[in-house]
């Protein structure tokens, strides 16, 4: 695993923390705690369309129920995609996730599968995103940091993404800075 970033969250719900690593590679990592003596690795295998949509992870992935539907999501930067929906004119992207139950086809295997495309990052290289309520709406929004792919230039952008509650998000960026 190449990992890039890494958030911590109770992914199943279950109120125990599970650790997810983003990969450069095709390594994306979730730890899920056993609740005993530590966490189990899963990673990825191909989806349903015999792609694996998170393919290569990214710079950095945000775990939060951004969808309103009681599970935990995971929003990842600089992220290229595989599925047929996601779009290569932005680099941050939204992804389910599940382990298969004991018993069926994919038993303890990890499927990623596409749920949406978010806003571009302003600058090429978006490289943190972190949940954020900024407006006080009570819904799981993010804050993006990037920079040019230049390492030389010395420049950085921040970026407010507001979710309305269902996973759709809206750059006002302009009207949460001041001054």
């Amino acid at each position: 695993v190449w990992a890039q970033g890494a958030t911590a969250a109770s992914l199943n719900k279950d109120g125990w923390l599970d650790v997810v690593l983003s990969d450069y590679g095709p390594n994306t990592t979730i730890l899920k705690n056993n609740h005993v003596d530590g966490f189990t690795a899963y990673q990825a295998i191909a989806g349903a369309d015999a792609k694996q949509h998170l393919r290569w992870g990214g710079s950095s992935v945000a775990g939060n129920d951004y969808l309103g539907n009681g599970k935990t999501q995971l929003v990842v930067t600089d992220n290229g995609c595989e599925a047929a929906a996601c779009s290569s004119s932005t680099n941050i992207h939204m992804y389910s996730w599940d382990i298969g139950a004991t018993g069926t086809p994919n038993a303890d295997k990890l499927v990623f599968t596409f749920e949406k495309n978010l806003p571009r990052s302003t600058l090429a290289h978006a490289y943190l995103a972190i949940n954020k309520d900024f407006d006080a709406s009570g819904k799981n929004s993010l804050i993006v940091f990037s920079r040019p792919n230049d390492s030389g230039v010395k420049q950085s952008a921040i970026q407010f993404l507001k979710n309305n509650g269902a996973g759709d998000f809206t750059d006002v960026t302009s009207s949460m800075l001041q001054g």
